[in-house]
């Protein structure tokens, strides 16, 4: 099903998935600023509403910022601030850490320290909602079945390998435990690799690492007390946490470690969102996608090797021969005109002369002012310091004398005396013209295309550009 966005909104990504929706990078167009947008069925309305107050009531900085919930074409988005780095899901994927993350682990205690101390519960807590931002703090989200307190709701919901065991049939009057039983779990995850078996945790002895004391076991072990009411708070976890790591400042392989993996993640992300674009013939919204990606990871083999493959035709064989009737009608055209315009005077008494530019709607024909020999040129040649701006393509000039100046479309330039010259000139189908005292050595249009060099040299010995 093709994604509808709410007004505003354009250049979905898909960063995330869950059991209820999906979330998107999008760009909220009226402010120019990117966010995350969840899109959650019609019938998740209440919670997403419900989930959206509960958040923006108490401000916290360990949760996203909220902007707004929406509803559109029978889909309910929550848009919320767009947090730049892995979940811990993604981290522990990779294996056990080299070093025991212990400021992750203090910061994620002081979160839901935080959150509990706001009266509200998280509901589901687990390494899938704690993401390591790149610069180094721990954000909690997705707090769909959060609880406040003093509600005395019963709670049947969560993700199975993280639930307490009191959570039964009849529910629980104190979500409060159950968080802090998930905490327990998530704790000797993230310190030892994997979740606990059932036999660890009726022993209370947690797996331990060669650079881990029998302090660490001590800390995990309450938490998963089959008593509730045994359950230590978040905040005196955080706090022994704390003790037993002086430096309370993030791991820099940790912070390492979240970037890098945040830029592959981002750069897979784009690059199936550019296939998307190719799919629905849109292939501006494509290159820039890939464009993005190789930004996040220069290295990404896979937008590397689609980015050749991008074709700004229209792809349609559907559309084929009206295409080329269209093709030939425009040709026909553009003929005329230009036998019409050639020698005709603009006001200024320059030439007039046709340019072809690429728009959304297709391919249209303006008119450009070719300039005449005593008219000053007031762009420099560009050097190949731009050559790595995307948006451009490069031209190579060979054997034209000094003092010679050229122009396409609104970019003028005055050569050298180099015998090769380099620069950058804007993508697409565009006349060139190159004239020296007052001849004309070149005159043509050429098709630039991003990633490719265009060798031009004198196809004339000069005549008169009057």
């Amino acid at each position: 099903m093709t994604l509808q966005l709410p007004p505003d909104f354009s250049g979905p990504v898909e960063i995330g998935r869950g059991r209820f929706g999906v979330v998107y990078r999008v760009r909220q167009d009226g402010i120019g600023r990117w966010i995350a947008l969840k899109s959650l069925p019609a019938s998740a309305r209440k919670e997403a509403e419900a989930e959206a107050r509960s958040m923006a009531s108490i401000g916290l900085s360990v949760l996203p910022t909220i902007h707004g919930v929406l509803i559109h074409k029978r889909r309910v988005f929550v848009a919320e601030e767009w947090l730049q780095g892995p979940s811990l899901a993604d981290i522990l994927e990779l294996g056990p850490l080299e070093e025991t993350p212990f400021e992750w682990a203090a910061a994620i205690c002081e979160g839901l320290a935080s959150l509990h101390a706001a009266g509200l519960s998280h509901g589901d807590l687990k390494p899938a909602n704690i993401l390591c931002t790149i610069d180094g703090r721990i954000r909690l989200v997705d707090l769909g079945f959060a609880h406040h307190r003093d509600s005395h709701a019963k709670i049947h919901a969560g993700t199975p390998a993280y639930l307490a065991p009191e959570l039964g049939s009849d529910g629980l009057t104190d979500p409060h435990a159950a968080d802090l039983w998930a905490l327990g779990i998530v704790l000797h995850e993230l310190l030892c690799g994997v979740r606990p078996s059932a036999q660890e945790i009726q022993r209370g002895l947690p797996r331990l690492r060669k650079d881990q004391t029998a302090e660490w076991a001590e800390l995990v072990a309450p938490l998963l007390a089959s008593t509730p009411s045994q359950r230590p708070s978040a905040r005196d976890v955080a706090g022994r946490i704390r003790m037993l790591q002086a430096n309370g400042s993030p791991s820099p392989r940790h912070l390492e470690l979240a970037k890098r993996l945040f830029a592959q993640k981002m750069a897979a992300s784009l690059h199936r969102a550019a296939l998307i674009a190719m799919k629905a013939s849109k292939p501006e919204q494509a290159f820039a996608f890939l464009s993005e990606a190789l930004e996040h990871d220069c290295d990404h083999a896979p937008s590397i090797e689609l980015l050749p493959r991008i074709d700004f035709a229209p792809p349609s064989r559907n559309r084929m021969k009206l295409g080329i009737s269209l093709g030939l009608a425009l040709s026909v055209g553009l003929v005329s005109l230009f036998l019409l315009t050639r020698n005709k005077p603009s006001p200024n008494g320059s030439r007039i002369a046709p340019v072809l530019t690429r728009e959304d709607s297709g391919i249209r024909l303006e008119s450009a002012p070719t300039l005449p020999p005593s008219q000053d040129y007031d762009l420099p040649l560009r050097d190949d310091s731009h050559a790595g701006e995307r948006s451009l393509g490069s031209v190579v000039l060979e054997g034209f004398p000094a003092g010679s100046r050229l122009q396409a479309g609104d970019t003028r330039a005055s050569l050298t005396g180099a015998a090769t010259q380099r620069l950058s000139l804007p993508i697409g189908r565009q006349r060139i013209d190159i004239t020296h005292e007052g001849k004309l050595l070149h005159s043509e249009f050429h098709e630039l295309v991003a990633f490719q060099t265009l060798v031009l040299r004198p196809d004339r010995a000069g005549k008169d550009s009057q």
